[in-house]
């Protein structure tokens, strides 16, 4: 089960907020939104007072991130890699961050690439709970299947998944290129 690479998870805290973004100078809490499919929108986020912001729920590089709860059922338990530190946003009580167990030394791109995957995906739709706002409990959530496999067989296939994310990184590189050149 998933559970067993995931040594805990925090879930932040959800001051009330203004319905603009925090700028650079202000701070916010994440919307669920910021948890975006594959990548991080830190734009995605509700100012606060600097007063309500609590630093132990910043919004860190690496972090491994999730949503417990959204309107959207296909939306609730998106998962994202933050890919730089934000010291003036922090999570919601909707998103939380998960920690993975020292000892096991999966691939937090694998990983990532695993939570898009249907077997993972089909388990958390079955296990929503609510009526208007899905969500889904910390237990369910890491009841979620997970490979059995080492984590070098499991790395090998992170590495394929790197291959294709940078494979398409470049491509749409090359696209915003040619299109710069059309409007000259």
């Amino acid at each position: 089960r998933f559970g067993a690479i995931v040594e805990k998870i925090e879930a932040g805290k959800s001051p009330s907020g203004q319905s603009s973004p925090a700028n650079d100078h202000e701070f916010g809490v994440l919307k669920v939104s910021a948890v975006g499919d594959w990548t991080f929108i830190p734009s995605e986020n509700k100012r606060i007072e600097m007063a309500d912001f609590l630093s132990e729920y910043q919004v860190r590089a690496g972090d491994f991130l999730a949503t417990r709860a959204n309107a959207d059922p296909n939306s609730v338990a998106r998962t994202c890699i933050v890919s730089e530190s934000y010291p003036n946003l922090m999570l919601s009580d909707k998103t939380w961050r998960i920690r993975f167990r020292e000892n096991r030394t999966y691939s937090q791109v694998g990983i990532l690439a695993w939570t898009k995957g249907r077997l993972f995906r089909e388990h958390i739709l079955k296990e929503l709970a609510g009526t208007e706002a899905k969500n889904i409990s910390q237990s369910r959530f890491l009841d979620a299947p997970f490979p059995i496999c080492t984590p070098s067989e499991f790395n090998n296939f992170a590495d394929q998944v790197s291959s294709i994310l940078n494979q398409e990184a470049a491509i749409v590189q090359r696209m915003q290129g040619l299109l710069t050149i059309g409007k000259a």
